[in-house]
């Protein structure tokens, strides 16, 4: 019982790579976002890792043991219109190797498009629609009490 508790206490949150390598050049901001999304869920109490694929590369074991080792309840995607198939690859290994873990996607893209977000790319469990600071620490805390994620304001939920 212990394990489930504190595994349900711990996030990822990944900026996955952009396969053209233009990241910097579509946002000229570093992911500022990324810190914000985890400064709101550490207030809010749950442990936070940030994966950077944009400044590390991307390897698939390395990332599966990553996952097993920090045993997430829920594992965040910041998502341009560039990197979300990328990061729905991402997801899919989640789902494949652990499918207990909730995704949730958030960025420009689901913003834009958030119930077609849910269509396209079926690994992602929820999208998260414009600012996600609170959405987030909603959706954490929904995880942390055993609820469902049904109702939290700024999501489309599959």
């Amino acid at each position: 019982m212990h394990l489930l508790s504190e595994k349900k206490t711990k996030v990822i949150l990944i900026r996955p790579p952009d396969p053209m390598g233009m990241v910097d050049i579509l946002s000229h901001v570093l992911p500022t976002n990324l810190g914000y999304l985890a400064a709101y869920a550490m207030k809010g109490g749950f442990d936070v890792k940030i994966l950077d694929y944009e400044q590390e590369p991307f390897i698939g074991v390395n990332f599966l043991k990553k996952i097993e080792e920090i045993n997430p309840g829920i594992v965040g995607f910041s998502c341009m219109t560039p990197t979300i198939i990328n990061g729905h690859k991402i997801a899919t290994l989640i789902k494949k190797y652990f499918p207990e873990i909730t995704t949730v996607v958030g960025g420009a893209h689901s913003s834009a498009l958030p119930e077609q977000t849910l269509r396209e790319f079926p690994n992602f469990d929820i999208a998260v629609f414009q600012e996600g600071e609170s959405t987030f620490l909603e959706l954490c805390e929904h995880m942390k009490d055993g609820k469902d994620f049904v109702g939290v304001a700024g999501t489309t939920i599959r």
